[in-house]
């Protein structure tokens, strides 16, 4: 996890954005920090598109987007060029929880408390 900066340091309006922040290099997170936050712009870096994960919209990059956010809300964007779909991250979602739990049950059973 790090500041846009990082990831695009030749990309000035990167320098003063402090709600967002990116998760390797191909997800861009907004964060809310402000109460009662109605609406939040976020610059977008790079020339490709980057796609919302809650509404499926995308937004292009290289400008800044209006955003309408609420205290709760947290905006998750995938890189265009990086993009994978719902459903596979759904299916890994739950491979990893049911090998967690299947792990978790398989323990109890050589190890009872």
């Amino acid at each position: 996890m790090c500041p846009l900066w990082i990831k695009f340091p030749s990309e000035e309006a990167t320098f003063s954005n402090d709600e967002a922040f990116m998760i390797g290099n191909s997800l861009l997170v907004l964060a809310i920090y402000t109460e009662q936050a109605k609406q939040a712009s976020l610059y977008f870096p790079g020339k490709e598109s980057w796609y919302d994960f809650r509404i499926e919209n995308a937004c292009k990059g290289g400008a800044t987007h209006k955003l309408g956010v609420t205290e709760e809300s947290i905006h998750v964007f995938m890189r265009a060029e990086f993009m994978i779909s719902t459903e596979m991250i759904k299916f890994a979602f739950t491979s990893i929880w049911l090998n967690t739990r299947f792990a978790s049950e398989i323990s109890k059973t050589l190890h009872p408390l």
